[in-house]
């Protein structure tokens, strides 16, 4: 038993180095060799957290980088002459919109670590969740055109009172309707449907485009992972925006759901309570 304690101890302080890849083998079938069992799961597990924040770490500067480098170089155009006067406010606009760009992931990564962390603190309200619906998908109104994409909207209910948080709902639907015109293929099909069972309002946003591996549906929601690498199409975003929508959901003591076949696309399903008021509507676009 002395030698096989021995092994565990230089394992450990061998992973209090950072070296992950360290694995006892110690062939016994009482304490110790759970414990051994045991030490070798708590390395794996620890050498992919350390995998994934590299590969999240090399994602978040890449993103960085190329605004910071659009940035960089229009001003330095602009301030030596290399640029003309005449195209100088169409390249400062753009400055702009790397900026807003930068400053949105860098809150991003603040909010999320705040919500993680559970100092998220929720201003419940009751809310029409359908009008909110209609407001959101406003913003995607120009994207929709040049994709050519068709909406279905059917809102199960003529008003229903969501209660929750109302600018962390928003920003949920607007995070699911975001990814959602990102992903889906020219000429596709976004729907969006709310259906109220029992105290719960379901919100369902789907897109057609490619369907997810159930790999893939795992690692959906892996704030280390480019949501971008699991989609395989565009590569604009560090893929945060889903991570933090589980976490708004999360903080509600809701629930989410992503699915994905051939007849739907991609669907991400959640729940929020409500309050009732009787009168169906449905419409379509």
């Amino acid at each position: 038993m002395g030698y096989e304690l021995k092994v565990i101890n230089e394992s450990a302080r061998y992973i209090s180095e950072g070296n992950f890849d360290k694995k006892i083998i110690i062939n016994r079938k009482d304490e110790l060799g759970e414990l051994a069992e045991s030490f070798n799961i708590m390395a794996e597990e620890l050498n992919q957290q350390e995998n994934t924040k590299r590969m999240f770490i090399s994602s978040l500067s890449h993103d960085l980088r190329t605004p910071l480098t659009t940035i960089k170089g229009y001003t330095q155009g602009i301030l030596d002459g290399t640029i003309d006067k005449d195209k100088q406010e169409r390249y400062l606009k753009i400055v702009l919109t790397e900026s807003d760009r930068l400053i949105k992931m860098i809150n991003d990564l603040l909010d999320l670590s705040k919500m993680e962390s559970g100092a998220l603190i929720l201003n419940k309200t009751d809310f029409d969740l359908n009008e909110m619906i209609l407001n959101v998908l406003d913003n995607f109104e120009q994207k929709i055109i040049n994709k050519r994409i068709k909406l279905t909207i059917d809102l199960a209910k003529d008003k229903v009172l969501a209660h929750g948080d109302y600018t962390a709902i928003h920003r949920v639907v607007y995070n699911l309707l975001d990814n959602a015109t990102k992903f889906v293929e020219e000429d596709g099909l976004i729907s969006i449907r709310t259906e109220l069972r029992g105290e719960k309002l379901y919100v369902g946003i789907s897109n057609t485009g490619r369907v997810l591996t159930p790999k893939e549906l795992e690692l959906i929601w892996d704030r280390f992972t480019k949501l971008d690498k699991s989609r395989g199409l565009e590569k604009k975003s560090p893929g945060l925006g889903l991570s933090i929508v589980r976490e708004i959901i999360k903080a509600h003591h809701e629930n989410i759901d992503v699915f994905s076949n051939e007849d739907v696309g991609v669907a991400f399903i959640f729940t929020i309570s409500t309050q009732i008021f009787k009168n169906t509507e449905s419409k379509n676009v």
